[in-house]
């Protein structure tokens, strides 16, 4: 999950405003040690791989991706969670992947995580 925000924040540092837990801090070592950060990671983790498992019951999934998505409102005040940032989120998840699988991360497998983040992007 750190990984994942770290691709998030280089890909778009102004989303660091968006979370609570980057606030304040003054060094990268101090964001990416950071508890909540480390926690919010692995619930974005499970959430994908919930997807994942989810996608021979989109029935189930459905719900759990709009509860989701209700979590992350796009009509608060500021901040608010946009649809560009759930492009940045999908840029970075792809980046990660790379990350873990390097060349075993094929144009198929790659096209095969864009539509399963489609999936959950649309959804929330």
């Amino acid at each position: 999950g750190v990984i994942l925000f770290r691709h998030i924040f280089d890909i778009a540092p102004e989303a660091k405003g968006l979370f609570s837990f980057a606030k304040g801090k003054q060094s990268d070592e101090d964001l990416y040690n950071n508890l909540y950060l480390k926690k919010h990671g692995a619930n974005v983790v499970m959430t994908v791989n919930t997807a994942v498992e989810g996608l021979t019951d989109l029935d189930a999934l459905v719900p759990v991706l709009k509860g989701l998505g209700k979590r992350h409102p796009h009509t608060s005040p500021p901040p608010q969670v946009l649809p560009p940032h759930y492009d940045v989120v999908g840029q970075a998840l792809i980046a990660t992947l790379g990350d873990a699988l390097g060349p075993q991360l094929t144009p198929e497998v790659k096209e095969a995580w864009l539509a399963v983040y489609g999936i959950v992007k649309d959804t929330m």
